[in-house]
């Protein structure tokens, strides 16, 4: 028996969204496997904000209903198509356009990654989008270096908690971590080891508490994927020649950038599509791709890379809807997750 969690049709809201959840089980006998393909037993799928915008069809990349969501997840592998490299058994975790809410799926070998010993499977599910954009981000745009001192917005989210931890455990750079919540805020402390933390709910001018903290002299590199008002706090906060990473803007402002300001500020400011310069490089699976993530698997098997999540739900109809609404209510620190063992013990 498989089981899928199906999102039936769209829905004008993501609290609508929610009541076109359903829970599908087939008893049809698994397909068979191409080349290179394998099918992996699905031990958790992490929640993510492009999988609540798809629920209303707001994501920049459609979807056509019904569909399952899940972008990321982790399993094991449990059969092989021909000429695989990875063996059955294996624990991996994946990326894929959808599909991670299921007990089972089908998945070309390349999108697979053998997930270190050191994650559980809910870290395993929650790795592979917020590091590698975290990775693109901060490594190959801006050229990261020790002696940085980096800027990070919106630190409470997967994608900001990611940045901060690489930049602090792996670069041992000087990281100032903002977010909506104190509370919030101690978990990134603890999580990724940010130097200081700023409440940019309760600070609105925060860049002047930045240019304190840091003598004056500001920071290096803002990665930013809030926008808005936060987004032109952190441009404030810039040192002369600083790097301002645009990643996102789950604020819902886009923000104006004054070119005046990065004219005087000598500023480079760099778009972070860590999906799409693979697809668009001459051979970016190989040349961009496969070291990039031969690096972050190295930076997890030290330890220095950690998923935080923060729940664990269970796959059913209840457990998923808790899941997207602890996201659309901004209750989740670092990442959530629906783990599927745990459907057979409620």
């Amino acid at each position: 028996m498989r089981t899928r969690l199906e999102v039936t049709k769209s829905s004008d809201s993501f609290e609508g969204a929610l009541e076109h959840f359903c829970l599908r089980h087939d008893s049809a006998p698994p397909p068979p496997l191409e080349a290179h393909q394998v099918e992996v037993e699905v031990k958790a799928c992490c929640i993510n904000y492009p999988d609540l915008m798809q629920t209303t069809n707001s994501y920049q990349h459609k979807q056509r209903f019904p569909y399952t969501p899940g972008l990321e997840l982790s399993g094991v592998v449990v059969r092989t198509g021909s000429n695989c490299a990875l063996q059955v058994g294996t624990r991996v975790m994946a990326m894929n356009s959808q599909g991670g809410l299921s007990s089972h799926l089908v998945l070309d070998e390349n999108q697979c990654f053998k997930m270190p010993e050191q994650l559980t499977f809910a870290q395993g599910a929650a790795f592979c989008i917020g590091y590698q954009t975290a990775y693109h981000c901060l490594v190959e745009r801006a050229q990261l270096q020790t002696d940085d001192v980096v800027l990070v917005n919106g630190a409470t989210g997967g994608m900001g908690l990611a940045a901060a931890q690489l930049a602090k455990q792996v670069f041992g750079c000087t990281v100032i971590a903002t977010g909506g919540s104190d509370e919030k805020l101690e978990v990134v402390a603890r999580a990724s080891g940010a130097d200081h933390v700023i409440n940019y709910s309760t600070d609105k001018d925060f860049s002047k508490t930045v240019k304190d903290v840091t003598g004056g002299k500001g920071v290096t590199v803002v990665f930013d994927s809030v926008g808005g008002h936060v987004f032109d706090q952190g441009l404030r906060s810039t040192a002369f020649g600083a790097r301002v990473l645009v990643v996102g803007f789950t604020s819902g402002e886009r923000p104006k950038i004054p070119a005046n300001y990065v004219l005087i500020k000598c500023l480079t400011v760099l778009g972070c599509r860590a999906g799409e310069v693979v697809v668009r490089a001459k051979d970016g699976e190989n040349l961009i791709q496969a070291p990039r993530w031969a690096r972050l698997l190295h930076f997890a098997s030290k330890g220095w890379l950690q998923p935080h999540v923060c729940a664990e739900l269970p796959f059913t109809e209840a457990g998923v809807r808790q899941a997207y609404t602890s996201l659309m209510d901004r209750k989740v620190v670092g990442r959530v997750c629906v783990v599927m063992e745990r459907q057979s013990n409620l």
